[in-house]
């Protein structure tokens, strides 16, 4: 399945790109390598198709290691898509926490900020992207359908 039959099967309107994902393509673009999420994002970029938060933008430039390449990050940030963000998200991303630990006792339930991204694309229809192993998890039992890249591996999965 490509990413464009993906896309088709989730019948989404976007991807929610993960800060695990744009940390992955900052390193191999300072690295010039080739790296498995690069055709994805390349793709995703040519089609228009990339959504991104305040969360994950905000996320990225708390780990610049100086004031430029925060404001960097900020400007390569203003041509993505935004969806609109309000409080009953994260209402929502609480109880789909508790939800998630009531289901699955004997694991760890997902950081509220997963659960906040999963509940955003869930909410405005987008796939997920992530390399975030909670992300995926709670995506899962969202029912939401996205890529997963497996940093350890270095191989792309989908999220079904």
């Amino acid at each position: 399945m490509s990413t464009f039959d993906l896309k088709i099967a989730a019948g989404a309107k976007g991807c929610l790109v993960d800060t695990s994902i744009w940390v992955e393509v900052l390193r191999s673009r300072d690295r010039r390598i080739d790296h498995p999420v690069i055709s994805v994002i390349t793709e995703f970029t040519e089609t228009d198709f990339i959504y991104t938060s305040r969360l994950i933008v905000a996320e990225l430039i708390a780990g610049a290691r100086h004031p430029r390449e925060a404001e960097g990050l900020e400007q390569d940030f203003e041509g993505y898509r935004f969806p609109g963000e309000d409080l009953g998200l994260f209402r929502e991303a609480a109880y789909t926490r508790q939800a998630y630990g009531r289901a699955f006792r004997r694991r760890p339930a997902p950081g509220l900020i997963d659960c906040y991204l999963a509940c955003l694309a869930d909410h405005w229809g987008l796939i997920v992207f992530t390399a975030d192993k909670p992300l995926r998890s709670v995506s899962e039992f969202l029912g939401i359908k996205g890529l997963f890249f497996s940093i350890e591996g270095r191989t792309l999965s989908y999220i079904e």
